[in-house]
């Protein structure tokens, strides 16, 4: 019987090279100028969104105002109405003031 325990079975990873510490210590600021760039970028289009969706609803608010605002038309003229009637040559169309 040998008095070897779990820990003496396990294989030692070899020691990380210095290179690779070096990119280690790069990857944790690059990944949070990374994130920091997305973040600003969905602020941007976030923004952009709502500018656009104002200036969408500004335009309409203020057409319906104006169209609110305008004057009627039809209540100046006379009311006009189509006669047709039946022509050897075939229908003749009209347009008549209503009386």
């Amino acid at each position: 019987m040998t008095t070897e325990t779990v820990a003496d079975r396990q294989t030692l990873a070899p020691p990380p090279r210095a290179s690779s510490r070096a990119r280690a210590g790069l990857n944790r600021p690059l990944t949070w100028l990374i994130a920091a760039v997305f973040g600003v970028l969905v602020v941007a289009a976030l923004v952009v969104a709502l500018t656009a969706a104002l200036f969408v609803g500004a335009i309409v608010v203020i057409a319906a105002l104006v169209l609110r605002l305008a004057p009627n038309r039809r209540a100046h003229q006379t009311p006009t109405e189509l006669e047709a009637r039946r022509t050897p040559d075939g229908w003749v169309v009209e347009a008549a003031l209503r009386r």
